[in-house]
């Protein structure tokens, strides 16, 4: 079995990389509706 510290760090840079992947797509969908306003 996996220490449970390891496994937590997966989860950590799991959900960080998941958090930028949506920001970038936050700010570019903002962009683009302030384009078109």
């Amino acid at each position: 079995m996996m220490p449970v510290w390891i496994y937590s760090g997966a989860i950590g840079a799991y959900l960080m990389v998941m958090l930028q992947k949506n920001i970038i797509l936050l700010y570019n969908f903002s962009s683009l509706i302030s384009k078109c306003v």
